[in-house]
């Protein structure tokens, strides 16, 4: 049977003292905040409240692997579970992802080749000793970047496409990528009324979540994504401005509703459901519209709306490229560690 209990915080130094590897904990809010404020990034799914939140849906406990060598920082952040939880009797511990997009952070520009090797080395060298014998996480496809960090390190699977928008296009040329279908439904949910609004005091959210648990069952959606109401109220507890609640109304009526992730420049879609009356504009489209016009008036760089579901070609997917014909692949990463293990 493993050993339950969790690996405390080890050290590795090297050189004179210039490089240095720690594994953060839950604990180490501020640590972990500073951290991800050293690579430029704030909230979404980096953070350590999201991290917190998987906890408390059983998914793992919280840990952030950082890697400093002069001015480069590299980050890693994972979930830690006993290893008998995926295969009996096994010993010692499994690193799994967040649902959603996770993966390594860097300083930018990205550092040397050599800089990355010596992580490289220092991470597989930490793991072994917290006993983590293997690793699986999703990786962003905002952040490029992260193939070149993990190059060498197990294998990295493209599972599909996601679909993004470039907020920093000017309006029209945005308004431009919509299919016909799209700017139909989009000008028809005006015409009858539709608004879209963020909900900021969450009146909405249990309403929404109706939708979205409906959304859900009608898409034969696995069970484990079946959240109830109490873990979107934690979600925008633990995340604060970083998960926002947008909601499609025809006067009190709830529509539609999501909530989206704000990741630095970056915001992703991330859970909603709407209602289904065939023959009558989509809210679902009225609101994404809505939200991306907020999104690029803020000033962020990326809308990211998804793939198809279990990354598959799909209606949904086929759907989402009515909004726009750009895509980008969509990859994890499996690593094992300690093979002999």
């Amino acid at each position: 049977m493993a050993d339950r209990s969790s690996p405390g915080q080890r050290r590795a130094r090297g050189g004179a003292g210039l490089r240095d590897i720690d594994l953060l904990t839950g604990d180490q809010q501020r640590e972990w905040a500073d951290a991800l404020d050293r690579v430029g990034l704030e909230g979404g799914y980096h953070s350590l409240g999201y991290h917190r939140l998987g906890q408390a849906n059983g998914e793992g406990t919280p840990r952030l692997a950082r890697y400093t060598e002069g001015a480069h920082v590299i980050l890693l952040p994972f979930l830690m579970r006993p290893l008998d939880d995926c295969v009996p009797e096994a010993e010692g511990w499994d690193a799994t992802s967040v649902y959603g997009y996770a993966g390594p952070l860097t300083t930018t520009p990205t550092p040397p080749a050599d800089v990355l090797e010596r992580f490289r080395r220092a991470l597989s060298a930490e793991l072994r000793r917290a006993q983590v014998i293997s690793l699986f996480t999703r990786l962003d496809p905002l952040q490029e970047e992260q193939r070149a960090v993990v190059d060498g390190l197990g294998a990295v699977a493209e599972m599909g496409p996601v679909v993004v928008i470039d907020l920093t296009q000017h309006e029209d040329a945005q308004h431009a990528g919509y299919g016909r279908s799209t700017r139909r439904h989009v000008r028809r949910g005006a015409a009858e009324g539709f608004t879209c609004v963020e909900d900021r005091g969450l009146v909405h959210l249990p309403v929404v979540v109706d939708l979205y648990l409906a959304t859900m069952s009608r898409t034969g959606a696995a069970a484990r994504y079946h959240h109830q109401l109490r873990y979107f109220e934690r979600m925008m507890e633990e995340l604060g401005g970083a998960a926002r609640l947008f909601v499609c109304l025809r006067g009190d009526d709830v529509l539609s509703g999501s909530v989206y992730l704000v990741e630095g420049p970056h915001v992703h879609a991330h859970l909603g459901g709407s209602v289904r009356q065939p023959g009558t504009p989509s809210p679902g489209t009225f609101e994404t519209d809505r939200v991306r016009r907020w999104a690029s008036a803020q000033g962020h760089r990326w809308l990211n709306l998804g793939g198809g579901v279990g990354s598959r070609d799909d209606s949904l997917l086929e759907y989402k490229l009515g909004f726009s014909k750009t895509t980008l692949p969509f990859r994890t990463w499996r690593w094992v560690i300690d093979e002999a293990r």
